[in-house]
């Protein structure tokens, strides 16, 4: 997304939408994790379980390993679209050529998270469930409709 011009709009002006909708048009190529090894930047190791939840709808960062001695080259940046725990695959959209992506063989979690225009509804894909009303009824605390407490007496105030 180099090159796109600063606008007063920011995610919501044309070129970062067109720019977006380019990358959600593209399809998400599937990896085994088991192929890859991930890293998490500043923070501490996360449980098996933990980490690959980690990796849902996140922006993560594509390495291929460096030599004895040298530094993993960076390939470019990707988004998790989705995680299977129960085959450890992940759907990664990505505009890392192919050919370039091919050596990634490894995945930097850092702490960079998805802008929010990225979740919000665009003609390609619905809104996401992260961002929906009425998201957690039915399940979860605080499905329910807040009660009023007309009953309880306010303390009054001195006036002077």
């Amino acid at each position: 997304m180099r090159g796109l011009p600063p606008s007063s709009r920011g995610y919501a002006s044309a070129p970062w939408q067109a720019a977006i909708s380019r990358l959600l048009r593209e399809p998400p190529l599937a990896a085994r994790l088991s192929e890859l090894e991930v890293r998490l930047l500043h923070q501490p190791p996360l449980p098996e379980g933990e980490l690959l939840r980690s990796l849902n709808a996140a922006v993560v960062g594509l390495a291929a390993r460096g030599g004895e001695g040298e530094a993993d080259e960076c390939l470019g940046l990707g988004i998790v679209r989705a995680v299977d725990p129960a085959s450890e695959s992940l759907l990664l959209v990505t505009p890392v050529p192919p050919a370039a992506l091919a050596r990634a063989a490894v995945l930097l979690r850092g702490s960079l998270e998805l802008p929010v225009a990225l979740l919000q509804p665009t003609p390609l894909t619905p809104a996401s469930p992260y961002l929906g009303a009425n998201a957690l009824r039915g399940a979860g605390a605080g499905n329910k409709q807040m009660r009023s407490r007309n009953n309880i007496k306010r303390a009054s105030t001195p006036r002077g």
